[in-house]
Order: structure tokens, then C-alpha cells, then sequence
């Protein structure tokens, strides 16, 4: 164990959401720390879930987010069956392991009888004492089977767990867990352990959920003679509810929130912080900078109670840090056809108004409509009415926006901010009301809402024009 080996071992039966790209990502960055090897390996052995689809869209969430492995091409189980075959032939030679020929239905039955006594499921070892003759005779038969590892009666399972420390498990808590199905393809026990060793994986960086699998897999690793690796189990990702953090709390997968706007800065700086503390109060990091901080003694113990609202956050930090030309090239997914019709030039003088505004790349349409599309001055003028307790007598809006259009019709007034803004209050003390309410007047008429991005650079994009267009349709 002279170099650190971890492997994230996904399975394609589904995309996997953020949760899971944490765990990948906690090796990564384990990995990287110590100089060490950060392996992919597909378990695809469980062929009645398989979605053929889902692979690609793992290697994608990698690509996507620099996840970056040492193994090109991956390793793929199903590729290597006759491995897992032998390997459970050498359990049954060591009497670590026994045929099974049990039915589905006897199984079934097996199962509801102990529920209803209140038992926990497990199999009888009804195989367990036939002979080898019976053995071959129902092999020679064609009946199907499978292969179950053989628990030791009442003995005590321990290991010092990387996170949990010690932890210890009475083998009569276990099941005689199949190893081989009667398919050919090995479980996940058998091909974990199997190919972890061939791997030459020095730890095991898994969700807390696995922890009641460790035992089974010691006992493997004795049963075949392999040197066991650490374990470390992380914490479980809990929703606000302080439930398993799911779909129904918005964990999606990382491409869902791309696809949604997010940076993989902001996806990698949020996961970070699932389950791991900075030895201070830094919340942004590079890569690198996760890679020299990361280490298993900042992870903690307790489950993290996430707020995915933190990604917003997160996400608005990283986007402000890119330049207009960056974000042009990054929000180009999200503009329409008619709004790129305005060109490079024009867009990347809006991109600055509205940067600071922006949590997520999709927000785009939202915070510039006002640029390419005319307010409804129906909408405007209902919004305009029902603010216009700001100026005492209605009539006065109306007044004030026509002086505004007045003014404004002078090209010169619109050469310099400050000379524009002069004039408009102005027109405000003329009124006697705020600055600021006679400003919300004005974004209202042009823009539709009483927020905008900067109010003169805003006009100006839109051009002098089209501004005192907006401005006379609603009067």
C-alpha cells in the first residue's frame, strides 16, 4: 500500500444524483491529496436493472466537472464474468461457500413466514448440508442455482472505520449473501471485493449506507486470502427534513443542474463543503486548492443537513468572477434566435447589467427580456396606477412621465449619466416627490417592472429611441 488506489464503482442503472457525485469527487480529491490513483470502475452485473443509456451520462458527469481518473477506458465488469466465475469455484473449494438450488417460490415463502413472525429475512441454509453427490446430480440435472457465502456462526466482525472508528458486527446479524446468481453474473459483493483487490485498492471511500455490507466484505477478503483496504464510510447527504437527501429535496443529477445553469465551480465548491470543514472560514476553492486542504480528517462524522439554496450562492459568486466574453460563450444555450440576431457587440454591453443579478446562466431570458421585448403597456399601466399612491393624485404619473418624455427628447441629456440623472431630479423636486419614486415612474414605463438593471445604462441599450417610444405608448 506504498501508493493510495480508490476507485468510485458506479452502477448504470440510473443517472446518479449529486449525492453520489460527492462520493466521486471525495475520492478524487483523496486521491489527488496524497499523490495517489483515482480509478472508475462500471458495476454493470445487475442486469435486470440495467439502463444502457445511463453510462455515457456517468462518464459525462466526470468530463463535465474535471473529475479527472487514471484509467482509460474504464473498467467494466461485465467484460470479465469468467473471473467472478472462478472466483466463486475457489470459495466453494474452501468451503467458504455453498450451492443453492432453491426456488424463487420457496424463497418467497421463506421470506413471508419470517415477516410474519416478526424475524429478519434471511435464508435457512436449506442447501447447506447436501452431499456432493446431490450436488453434482442437480448440476447434471440442469437445475439453476446459485452460490451464497457461507457466514460464520456468532462471531465477531471488527474494523476501525476511517471516519466512525471502531465498529463491530455479530455474524448473526448476516445473511448468506448470494455471491453468484444463477445468470453467470456475480452481486455486487462478490465483484466488489474481487476486482477492489485486483485493483489493487488501498481504500474505500463510501456512503454510510454500505456500512452493513463491511462485515460480508471482510469476511471475503479472509475467505480469499486478499489484503483488506481501509474503509471509510462518509456521511449521508440529509435533506431540510433531515430525511436522505432525494429527488423530492431537488437533488438532481449534476447534468440537471447544468442543463439548469449552473457552473461546475459551484457544483464541485457546494459539494465540497457535504460532509467536509476547512480547518478556517475559507468558502471558495479552486481545485487545486481543494486538492491541497481536502484530507480524511476534515470530513465529519455527523450527516450534513443541506440547503440546496447554497448552490444558488455559490453559483452567483463564480458567475460574477467570469468575464462578459466568458459568459457570452456560456449563455449562448439559453438566448433565442431572435436575441442573437442582435449581435456579439450589443449583448456584451447587457451582460455587465445584469452579472450581479444572475444565480444561475438560465436567468437570462428572465432578467433581459425588458431589452428585446416592448413592456404591455395594458400591464405597465395597471402597475403604474397601482403605485401611484407615491404621488398623491393620479393624474400627477401621468404629468410626470410627459415631462420626463420632454426632457428626455433632448438628444444632448443623454450623452452623460450624470448630466441625465441631473435633470431627472429635477423634475422630481418640481413634483415634490423622491428621487427614487420618480426613477421607479420611469422603469416602470420602460422596462414594465419597478427593478431593472442600471436604469441609464439600460435605456442606452435599448437606444433613445425605442426608450421614448415605450414612454409615449403608455401615455
Amino acid at each position: 500500500m506504498s501508493q493510495i488506489r480508490v476507485r468510485i464503482a458506479p452502477s448504470p442503472t440510473g443517472i446518479p444524483h449529486i449525492g453520489n457525485t460527492r462520493t466521486a469527487f471525495y475520492n478524487f480529491l483523496f486521491a489527488r491529496h496524497h499523490g495517489g490513483k483515482f480509478y472508475v470502475r462500471i458495476e454493470d452485473t445487475d442486469r435486470a436493472r440495467l439502463i444502457p443509456e445511463s453510462l455515457p451520462k456517468i462518464m459525462e458527469i466526470l468530463d463535465w466537472l474535471k473529475i479527472e481518473y487514471d484509467n482509460k477506458p474504464v473498467y467494466v465488469q461485465s467484460e470479465h464474468l469468467e473471473n467472478y466465475k472462478k472466483a466463486a469455484d475457489e470459495l466453494i473449494q474452501k468451503n467458504k461457500a455453498y450451492y443453492c438450488f432453491c426456488s424463487e417460490e420457496r424463497l418467497k415463502k421463506l421470506k413471508e413466514e419470517q415477516t410474519a413472525r416478526h424475524e429478519p429475512p434471511r435464508y435457512d441454509r436449506h442447501c447447506l448440508s447436501l452431499t456432493p453427490q446431490e450436488i453434482n446430480q442437480k448440476i447434471k440435472n440442469g437445475e439453476r442455482y446459485v452460490i451464497r457465502l457461507k457466514i460464520p456462526e456468532n462471531r465477531e466482525i471488527s474494523w476501525v472505520d476511517l471516519i466512525r472508528g471502531k465498529i463491530t458486527v455479530n455474524s448473526k446479524e448476516l445473511d448468506d449473501q448470494v455471491l453468484l446468481k444463477s445468470d453467470g453474473f456475480p452481486t455486487y459483493h462478490l465483484a466488489v471485493i474481487f476486482d477492489d483487490n485486483l485493483m489493487k485498492i488501498t481504500h474505500v471511500l463510501r456512503g454510510a449506507e454500505w456500512i452493513s455490507s463491511t462485515p460480508k466484505h471482510i469476511l471475503l477478503y479472509e475467505a480469499f486470502g486478499y489484503e483488506k483496504p481501509l474503509w471509510g464510510h462518509l456521511p449521508l447527504i440529509l435533506g431540510p427534513d433531515r430525511a436522505k437527501l432525494s429527488k423530492r429535496h431537488g437533488a438532481q443529477s449534476a447534468l440537471e443542474y447544468r442543463d439548469a445553469g449552473y457552473l461546475p465551480e459551484a457544483i464541485l465548491n457546494t459539494m465540497l463543503f457535504w460532509g467536509w470543514s476547512p480547518k478556517n472560514d475559507q468558502q471558495f476553492f479552486s481545485t487545486p486548492e481543494m486538492i491541497e486542504k481536502f484530507d480524511i480528517d476534515g470530513i465529519n462524522k455527523n450527516d450534513p443537513v443541506v440547503d440546496l439554496k447554497k448552490l444558488d450562492y455559490f453559483n452567483g459568486y463564480y458567475i460574477r468572477q467570469k468575464s462578459s466574453q466568458e459568459l457570452f460563450d456560456l449563455m449562448n444555450p439559453y438566448m433565442q434566435d431572435d436575441e442573437k440576431k442582435w449581435g456579439r457587440e450589443k449583448i456584451l454591453m447587457i451582460i455587465p447589467l445584469i452579472k450581479d443579478r444572475l444565480r444561475k446562466l438560465s436567468e437570462w431570458k428572465e432578467l433581459t427580456r425588458g431589452f428585446f421585448v416592448a413592456p404591455d403597456v395594458k400591464q405597465t399601466a395597471t402597475l403604474l396606477q397601482a403605485i401611484d399612491g407615491v404621488c398623491n393624485r393620479k393624474p400627477e404619473s401621468m404629468q410626470i412621465l410627459q415631462k420626463i418624455l420632454d426632457y428626455l427628447k433632448n438628444p444632448a441629456v443623454w450623452d452623460n449619466n450624470d448630466v441625465w440623472q441631473t435633470g431627472l431630479r429635477k423634475i422630481a423636486d418640481e413634483f415634490k416627490i423622491k428621487h427614487g419614486d420618480l426613477f421607479m415612474i420611469l422603469r416602470i414605463a420602460v422596462w414594465g417592472e419597478k427593478i431593472t438593471p442600471p436604469l441609464y445604462e439600460t435605456m442606452k441599450v435599448i437606444g433613445n429611441s425605442e426608450s421614448l417610444d415605450r414612454i409615449q405608448k403608455l401615455l
